[in-house]
């Protein structure tokens, strides 16, 4: 028991301390507007040198998330120096509090780095360089070389009074050590899922089902590992859909994730004790809710629903996902979903016999396409 409550006060103090003092990149980063993200760096007319390293990476990462790949390949050496002055750890971009920063050790540092470098080249086709990458970010999720946290928690000042998280101890606690195995093992969904498109788009279909087995393998009923759940799903779905398998993908994305009853519990007490302790800071001077927060980890998710739908003929279904999709405001910065979202519901206007509509669809989808194109160097 003490364990579990010291899991939640680790992660509640991390997410809710100091919310106030994200910076403006941080904020659009931490709700999935990452063509804001990239707009704001714009705006402020400064280059990468008026970052730090956390917003750094978040401009980083927006600008694959947009597929401006000709900016992202400008700012990923800029990181990489910054990093390598830095000594090499790279403060959490996900974590929402200047006060209380997690700080990924070296080893989590170049995973993460590898799976963004992993995803540029599967962009661009570059299979063979894709599943290179993500072979080595996979090497980096085996043992125990993510499970230590260089620095993982300041005191925790959401609980500033009642008690002290001390960081030393945290590290080798019984909570922190379940923490980062349920991390370890759920930071190896991505590499294993471009390693499965990967080969599938280069005509090794086994090498593809190999990888999608082990992912099919990866518990996400756990604590922390349930919100990765929907990765899950998607990758699953991807690699299927790489494969031809449209059904396999649908089942992917209707199968129901067991959920562990410690991890129900613990995510409804934080959901309660955030609706008690407020928000997780503003954007654009609007409260950042908790579903803000976990909006890019299931907004693809959710998307590869709607398009193996489309796939398997349930065109009722697909027609009111894709239309979902459409309105929603942040779609543009998720340039991997937005052209296929227009492709898919011309698809679906063209099967309905609206051949106007559809070819306004398909032209927006390629307009999409070329500006994508022009960013490659």
């Amino acid at each position: 028991m003490r364990t579990a409550i010291t899991l939640v006060m680790l992660t509640l103090s991390g997410l809710l301390a100091g919310c106030a003092s994200q910076s403006p990149i941080g904020a659009y980063y931490t709700t999935g507007a990452f063509d804001r993200v990239a707009q704001r760096f714009g705006e402020q007319g400064q280059g990468y040198d008026s970052l730090d390293l956390q917003d750094l990476y978040r401009l980083c990462e927006s600008y694959l998330q947009v597929r401006n790949l000709g900016a992202f390949e400008d700012c990923l050496p800029v990181l990489r120096k910054r990093l390598a002055e830095s000594g090499g750890k790279l403060p959490d971009p996900r974590w929402v509090s200047k006060e209380s920063v997690n700080v990924r050790n070296e080893p989590y540092t170049q995973h993460t780095l590898l799976q963004l470098e992993a995803e540029a080249a599967t962009i661009v086709g570059d299979y063979s360089r894709a599943r290179a990458l993500a072979g080595h970010a996979l090497a980096l999720t085996q043992g125990d070389a993510l499970f230590e946290l260089e620095e993982p928690f300041s005191a925790g000042s959401l609980f500033v009074g009642i008690t002290s998280l001390g960081t030393a101890n945290l590290a080798r606690g019984a909570a922190m050590k379940n923490q980062a195995r349920q991390t370890t093992a759920v930071s190896a969904i991505v590499p294993l899922g471009i390693i499965a498109v990967a080969d599938a788009s280069s005509g090794d279909r086994e090498g593809a089902r190999s990888a999608l087995e082990k992912i099919a393998t990866i518990d996400v009923s756990g604590s922390t590992s349930s919100y990765f759940a929907p990765q899950r799903q998607l990758w699953l779905a991807k690699g299927r859909m790489s494969l031809g398998d449209y059904r396999g993908a649908l089942d992917a994305m209707t199968a129901t994730v067991p959920k562990s009853a410690f991890a129900r519990a613990f995510q409804a007490f934080t959901g309660s004790v955030v609706a008690v302790a407020g928000d997780f800071g503003k954007v654009d001077g609007k409260s950042i809710s908790q579903s803000d927060t976990l909006f890019a980890l299931n907004f693809e998710p959710r998307f590869m629903l709607y398009r193996a739908q489309l796939e398997t003929g349930d065109y009722a279904s697909a027609q009111r996902g894709y239309d979902e999709v459409l309105a929603e405001p942040r779609l543009r910065a998720f340039g991997n979903v937005y052209y296929l979202a227009l492709h898919g519901r011309g698809r679906v206007a063209a099967m309905q016999g609206n051949l106007p509509e559809a070819v306004s669809y398909y032209e927006r989808a390629v307009d999409e396409i070329e500006l994508q194109r022009s960013t490659i160097g």
